[in-house]
C-alpha cells in the first residue's frame, strides 16, 4: 500500500529522471570517454612520436649528403618530462617548425607550426599557424587523434598530415 507521500516521491523522482536522463547519459558518456582517453591518449601519442621520427629519420637519409640538409639540419625530439612534447624542426631549405604538446585529460593537444623562418621575414610579429588536435574515441572504444578537423585511426596517416604541412613545397 502506497501512502501520499510515496507517490509524490515517485512522481517528483520520475519527473527528474524523465527531465535530465539524456543530460546525464551525455555527461556520463563525456567522462567514460575522457576515461579512455586519459588511459589510452599516452599509448596513442607516443606511437604518434615514434612515426613522426621514423619519418624524420627516413627524410635526413633521402637527404643524404644534400646542401638543403647541410646547410638546414632536420631534427626530432620527444620529450616525456616535458609532458609528452614532440618538436620537429628543419633550420632552413625550407625552414619548418613544430611543436606538440598533448594535454590528455582536455582530450586535446597543443600544437602549432611554421613554415616561414620568422629570422628571416620582414614580419617581425608572425605568428606560428595553430594545428586543432583532439583525442576522440570511437564507437568501438578506441581512442584515435583528429587534426585540422580530420578523423586520424591510424597514426602512420596522421603523421603523413604533419609532414606533408611542414614539408609540402609552395
Amino acid at each position: 500500500m502506497f501512502s501520499i507521500a510515496d507517490e509524490w516521491l515517485r512522481k517528483l523522482a520520475n519527473d527528474i529522471k524523465e527531465k535530465d536522463h539524456a543530460e546525464a547519459e551525455k555527461q556520463a558518456r563525456e567522462n567514460e570517454e575522457r576515461a579512455l582517453i586519459v588511459q589510452h591518449g599516452p599509448v596513442l601519442w607516443h606511437s604518434f612520436a615514434d612515426v613522426l621520427q621514423r619519418f624524420v629519420t627516413e627524410m635526413t637519409a633521402a637527404f643524404h649528403d644534400d646542401v638543403t640538409l647541410r646547410e638546414g639540419p632536420l631534427s626530432f625530439a620527444f620529450r616525456p618530462p616535458q609532458g609528452d612534447q614532440i618538436v620537429i624542426t628543419k633550420a632552413a631549405f625550407p625552414f619548418a617548425s613544430f611543436t606538440a604538446v598533448p594535454q590528455y585529460s582536455q582530450g586535446l593537444a597543443s600544437i602549432t607550426y611554421s613554415v616561414i623562418n620568422p629570422q628571416k621575414s620582414a614580419n617581425l610579429n608572425l605568428l606560428p599557424t595553430t594545428m586543432l588536435c583532439r583525442f576522440e574515441v570511437s564507437e568501438n572504444q578506441r581512442v584515435f587523434l583528429q587534426l585540422d578537423g580530420e578523423a586520424f585511426h591510424q597514426v602512420d596517416e596522421a603523421a603523413k598530415y604533419v609532414m606533408e604541412k611542414l614539408f609540402t613545397l609552395k
